[in-house]
Formats: C-alpha cells, sequence, structure tokens
C-alpha cells in the first residue's frame, strides 16, 4: 500500500513538472533574447524610438492573415542599433511561438521572403541554433535562424559578415541559455 501510495505520488509530481514547463517557458521575456549594449560595439548607439515589443498585429501578412494564429506566435521584440556618423548600424529581432514547429513556418516565411529580396545575393546556411541561414555580402549581412521555439534576426548595415556572424552567435547563445 504504501509503496503504491508512494509511486502515485512520484507520478503526480513528475506530470505537475511537466506541465508547469511549458507554462513556465511561456513566460521567457523576449527583451533579454536579442542583443544587448555590452553585446555590441562601443560606439553604437541603442535607438529606442525603433526598439521595442513586436506585437502579433505588426507582423500580420495580408496576403495570409491567419499565418500568425496558425504559427502560434507568441510575441517578439526588436532593437536597432546605430553608429552615429558613420552609417553602420545593427538590428537584432527574436520572435517566439508556442511550439518549435511555428518557429519552423516563420524561418520558411523569412526564407522565402530574403529570396525574394535578395535578387541574386550570396547566401547559405550558417550553424546556428537548429537551422540557420545568412544572406548579403562583404558590406551587409542577415543572418536568421531557429533555436527551439525562438526564430532569431541579426542584421548588419555596413559590417562585416564575419562580424555579424559573430553578433548572432552572442544572440543565439542568449537565446539558448534562455529556452535550453
Amino acid at each position: 500500500m504504501l509503496r503504491t501510495m508512494r509511486a502515485a505520488a512520484v507520478t503526480i509530481s513528475l506530470a505537475v513538472l511537466l506541465c508547469a514547463l511549458p507554462a513556465s517557458a511561456a513566460q521567457v521575456d523576449p527583451k533579454g533574447l536579442v542583443l544587448q549594449r555590452s553585446d555590441v560595439p562601443a560606439n553604437f548607439r541603442l535607438d529606442p524610438a525603433k526598439s521595442g515589443v513586436v506585437p502579433n498585429s505588426d507582423v500580420r501578412d495580408p496576403s495570409d492573415p491567419t499565418f500568425v494564429s496558425r504559427a502560434g506566435r507568441v510575441t517578439g521584440y526588436f532593437v536597432q542599433y546605430v553608429e552615429l556618423g558613420a552609417g553602420s548600424g545593427l538590428q537584432s529581432q527574436v520572435d517566439m511561438f508556442r511550439k518549435p514547429g511555428g518557429a519552423r513556418m516563420m524561418l520558411a516565411r523569412v526564407h522565402q521572403a530574403w529570396l525574394k529580396l535578395a535578387h541574386g545575393d550570396p547566401w547559405g546556411r550558417v550553424r546556428i541554433g537548429n537551422e540557420g541561414w545568412f544572406f548579403g555580402g562583404q558590406v551587409d549581412t542577415a543572418v536568421y535562424w531557429r533555436h527551439g521555439r525562438a526564430v532569431g534576426l541579426v542584421l548588419g548595415i555596413n559590417l562585416s559578415k564575419k562580424r555579424t556572424l559573430a553578433l548572432a552567435r552572442k544572440q543565439q547563445r542568449r537565446i539558448a541559455a534562455a529556452l535550453g
């Protein structure tokens, strides 16, 4: 009897933990998953007017109004840094989804959009997160990837591919630390 009760208590405890994990995972603050001031070069300044939460209403696609809800997007965050007087800058974004399948859907959509936008710019896969891509050349580079239920983006303007990839890897470490 005692053994049965102990086994039931362990089973219930495990079930509670498994149910609690997704709820706590949904509470990740996306602001902490983008590049922070300490991550970027010292001469870059945050542009607060162009930085902040990206609600679902801001990512709706008129050609596919149900995409955001189908993908299960929860929230996102965007930050922009500029190098005053130099014409350089960088953008960092993260989009959070309920499940990894939604992040896969978004990554595929972003990839298709960049293919149309790039018009022949070099591109390729990058080893960041579960899967990732980069577009651009020696001066401007966009890196986007998926890690679990998050999609990350770093765009370097007048920054080398090498520097932009290094910044994307910093952001990926933030995402991996928060989501596991």
